[in-house]
Order: C-alpha cells, then sequence, then structure tokens
C-alpha cells in the first residue's frame, strides 16, 4: 500500500526506496524455481500471527531453516519501514 501511495503521489523516490526493501522477499519466493513463491507468503503470514496453512505440492513446504531465519529478519527489518506506526501497533497486540 505504502508504494501504491507514493507512485500517486509521484514520490518515486519514496516508491523506489520501499521497492528496495521489498527485493530480499521476492528473492525467497523466487527460489527452487519460484517453488517458494507462495511459501515464502504464507511463513510471513504465519510470523505475523496470522496462520493461513500450509501451500499445496508442488510448492516447496516449509521453507528452509535458512530461509525462515532470513525471513525473520526482513520483517524485524520491515517495522521501521511502515508507515503510520503500522508496525508498532501490530506488535502490541
Amino acid at each position: 500500500m505504502a508504494i501504491h501511495a507514493a507512485l500517486e503521489a509521484g514520490d518515486y523516490a519514496r516508491a523506489n526506496r520501499l521497492i528496495a526493501v521489498m527485493l530480499d522477499f521476492e528473492e525467497i519466493r523466487a527460489e527452487e524455481q519460484n517453488g517458494t513463491n507462495v511459501t515464502a507468503v504464507k511463513a510471513a503470514l504465519q510470523l505475523m500471527g496470522e496462520d493461513c496453512g500450509p501451500t499445496r505440492p508442488p510448492s516447496a513446504w516449509p521453507l528452509t531453516d535458512t530461509q525462515m531465519a532470513r525471513l525473520r529478519t526482513l520483517l524485524e527489518s520491515w517495522r521501521s519501514v511502515e508507515p503510520d506506526g503500522a508496525g508498532a501497533r501490530r506488535q502490541a497486540r
């Protein structure tokens, strides 16, 4: 949403910074010939407290320990770039 808002406002520098923040997540999703595409999204949701169950074959489930560690690090770093303190609100839940 923040990327969209920045683009709508014509703030391309902010949009590019936010897109760069997503690069590592997109790399995790693209691993194993895109086999971790949905897996990474569902794992991120689980880490945020929204368990939506495992993916269906042929996706790679679960993520490897290395991928999960990268994902945890990413989620923590995203809290510092979320607009309007959304990360702080989610953390307080």
